[in-house]
């Protein structure tokens, strides 16, 4: 308000002024002063305005920012738990998603031995026994998924019976109807072996998750997961897991090198590399391969302890798993549930034994080029033995994998599918042209010849016409010739009567 009264007054003022110079002052120059004075003020208001205007607009701007950004940060926070913390926090959504993932690990519930019957692309799996009801097993099953393995038959390794073992992943299902007796189930997804679920044969085991790979699980199965390396009959050993897994569930034939590679994996698993080559010689008739090679970061060097050693650091608490992964180069837990829960150190004592993989064992150049001693050289430690491990396989991960490619594939079915479609329409209308082409042709070659036809009467009906001028030609020829014997004949006759008068 004080700004416009203040133009108020400089507008008296200015008027006043022209009034006592309009004696002087031609009236277009006090107009024009006027106008000026108005049109400046109007435009400082203006700008004035817009100052304000810009002003506020700034303010909120850096507001909604800092808002912004507050929340952004309570976002990452819910996500990934405190910026300052090298762990997930416990509250947090990748914490909360890891307790979850560690829940999981594991094969979860087992139902085995169970009759299984495909109507109309429904699986219906029946429980051996019927769950008794409160049984959190029968409560909970509703919209599960679970993985299904055919079953075979084997002696079990107390010799009292038989146990269902699984062989073979046939697929995954959901659980759409569960009863005490019975359980009703739909494919979801790819399948491990179609001709199993079109037409089941034997029994069925379902998990709840997929099984993880782990050392000594058939000998955990057999019975022998305690006996010592001295006492373990490898003969025996292999013709028990050749019976487990037999060629043809594989599709390889039993005498070949694949096959043979694959039951030594299993066989030789945990056992010294010198008791497996004592054994592959002494088998060396019956054998397709003479010697059995590990990988090099399949061999471990076994040591023993002759001393405390120094502390080793195990957990690594900046690293993150969506960038560092589980464990770091170094082999330091990254993970924080892998983390020791009060310190961050191991100590090995005397006659402590440890594995060591090979190429630690003997020493390694760092990408820097710094050398790493072989561990005898860093530790006082005695090597007890080198060992065979076999590589574990993360089938969750590879299952996955699988389901993945698989609607990849699905995917690009139904591209190639659609671009059939749009190939086919083009090769319809491409071929559609070629009919009308053909047909145009056809249609050409019968004017042509049409056009012959009449180029051979007007070539003909030409030579008539030539033949008849030719022969009028002659004619009139003949009639001149005759013509001019005549008049001269009549100038001969005429000559004497002329003469005689």
């Amino acid at each position: 308000m004080i700004v416009y009264a203040i133009l108020g007054l400089l507008l008296v003022a200015v008027i006043v002024f022209v009034v006592l110079s309009a004696k002087d002052w031609h009236w277009l120059n006090l107009v024009l002063i006027v106008f000026v004075f108005i049109a400046g003020s109007a435009a400082m208001l203006a700008m004035a305005q817009t100052l304000h205007l810009r002003t506020k607009a700034i303010k909120r701007y850096d507001s909604a920012l800092k808002d912004a950004q507050a929340k952004t940060q309570l976002a990452n926070d819910a996500v990934f738990g405190k910026a300052d913390s090298a762990e997930y926090g416990a509250d947090s959504v990748r914490g909360l998603a890891q307790q979850v993932n560690l829940l999981r690990i594991g094969r979860g519930r087992v139902y085995s031995n169970g009759s299984v019957s495909n109507t109309d692309g429904q699986i219906r799996f029946e429980f051996p026994t019927e769950l008794p009801d409160g049984n959190d097993d029968a409560l909970t099953l509703q919209d599960t998924e679970l993985f299904a393995f055919q079953e075979v038959q084997r002696p079990a390794a107390d010799g009292d019976g038989q146990i269902s073992i699984p062989v073979g992943f046939i697929g995954k299902f959901l659980v759409v109807e569960q009863q005490p007796k019975f359980l009703v189930m739909e494919r979801t997804g790819l399948l491990g072996n179609f001709t199993q679920y079109q037409q089941p044969t034997g029994t069925w085991s379902l998990y709840e998750r997929m099984p993880f790979d782990r050392h000594g699980i058939f000998r955990d199965v057999m019975g022998l997961s305690d006996v010592q390396e001295e006492d373990f009959k490898i003969s025996e050993f292999r013709n028990a897991l050749i019976n487990f897994m037999p060629a043809q569930m594989f599709g390889l034939e039993a005498n070949s090198a694949p096959y043979e590679r694959l039951i030594d994996e299993f066989c030789f698993d945990g056992l010294s590399l010198g008791k497996i080559q004592n054994w592959v010689e002494s088998q060396a008739a019956s054998r397709v391969s003479k010697r059995f090679e590990p990988k090099l970061d399949e061999v471990f060097v076994r040591y023993r302890f002759e001393k405390t050693s120094d502390p080793y650091d195990v957990d690594d608490t900046s690293g993150k798993l969506d960038t560092d992964g589980t464990f770091t180069i170094n082999g330091l837990a990254v993970d924080p549930t892998l983390h020791l829960p009060e310190n961050k150190q191991v100590v090995f004592k005397k006659d402590d034994i440890v594995n060591i993989d090979l190429r630690t064992a003997e020493g390694y150049q760092r990408p820097d080029g710094t050398e790493v001693p072989a561990f005898a050289v860093r530790e006082s430690v005695v090597e007890v033995g080198r060992f065979y491990s076999r590589t574990l396989t993360d089938y969750p991960f590879e299952m996955t994998n699988i389901f993945n490619r698989s609607e990849k594939m699905a995917d690009d079915a139904d591209r190639l599918i659609e671009n059939n479609e749009v190939q086919q329409l083009a090769n319809d209308d491409t071929l559609l042209q070629q009919q009308e082409r053909s047909r145009l042709i056809a249609s050409l070659e019968k004017d042509n010849g049409m056009l012959q036809q009449d180029l051979d009467q007007v070539t003909a009906l030409l030579q008539s016409l030539e033949d008849q001028q030719r022969g009028k030609a002659e004619m009139i020829e003949s009639l001149l010739e005759e013509m001019n014997s005549l008049q001269e004949s009549l100038r001969r006759l005429a000559l004497p009567q002329i003469t005689g008068r």
